[in-house]
């Protein structure tokens, strides 16, 4: 348990040394280019450096990632700089919000409370409009799974982690490379490449390629697979009456191609899976 607790606190402070806020400016990466990160020396030294100062309850608070938006109460407001000043948690999340400077403000605000600096995560698929409407948004993922090229899949997902970057986010929840197989379950839908997983995979390479080329940390989603469902999970709890063999040969599919291919992270779904899990 404390070895995969170290990996993963090890891994945030990964994530800010290779994106230290000084560079995060959208104008130190042209349309051509790729970000420059650092040698693997340096990366090692200053995380270490910071690391083995960390006591256990540290590190846990390290992997921890809260959300906020800009129009809370109070008494959420209060409780987020209460979690950030004395436990120290690693990361936040901006929700949707009508406001992108209000949300900004606040993001900055509970930044200077920490004592290490956060990791910025975005959930942006699409960009940032999926959570400020104001900005003008990329394409949905299956108006990009219509193209016979990935390539611009590719230039997409680099411009989408400029973006990111230019709003100091260094982790992006995407791709999302759950398979759209199911016509009369809308769950996934324009969120998703394709029904094909041939063709998801490749795309979603592309796409996370990008984004890392472009200097932000990806995550592929929603592990085992959310295509084939009919209920939100946002709202209750879907279920995947699936065997084992099923899973393996269609919505596991895309997951370990990516994670061939050097994906950062993998986000699990809120699903019941009794194949995986009776309980």
């Amino acid at each position: 348990m404390i070895n995969i607790l170290n990996r993963a606190a090890k891994f945030l402070f990964l994530l800010f040394v290779l994106i230290p806020a000084s560079i995060l400016a959208a104008g130190n990466l042209s349309d051509s280019d790729t970000y420059k990160y650092p040698s693997q020396e340096k990366i090692n030294k200053q995380v270490d450096s910071v690391f083995r100062k960390l006591s256990t309850r540290d590190k846990i608070a390290q992997i921890m990632v809260i959300s906020f938006r800009s129009q809370e109460s109070k008494e959420i407001y209060d409780a987020q700089k209460r979690i950030i000043k004395k436990e120290r948690i690693g990361g936040v999340i901006p929700l949707g919000d009508v406001s992108f400077h209000n949300a900004v403000h606040k993001l900055n605000t509970l930044n200077k409370l920490a004592k290490i600096p956060m990791i910025v995560t975005l959930d942006a698929e699409w960009g940032a409009s999926m959570r400020w409407p104001g900005i003008p948004a990329y394409q949905y993922f299956i108006q990009m799974g219509a193209l016979s090229s990935d390539s611009l899949v590719y230039e997409a997902g680099k411009s989408i982690a400029q973006e990111c970057r230019a709003l100091k986010a260094q982790v992006n929840y995407s791709p999302d490379v759950d398979l759209n197989n199911n016509p009369d379950k809308h769950i996934v839908h324009f969120r998703s490449f394709g029904e094909d997983k041939e063709k998801v995979s490749k795309f979603a390479i592309a796409m996370m390629h990008g984004l890392q080329d472009g200097g932000v940390a990806t995550s592929a989603k929603h592990f085992p697979g959310h295509g084939d469902t009919d209920v939100d999970s946002h709202l209750a709890l879907p279920l995947l009456p699936f065997s084992r063999e099923r899973l393996d040969s269609l919505e596991l599919y895309p997951f370990r191609r990516l994670i061939a291919e050097g994906i950062d992270m993998i986000m699990v779904g809120h699903m019941s899976i009794p194949a995986l899990d009776p309980t």
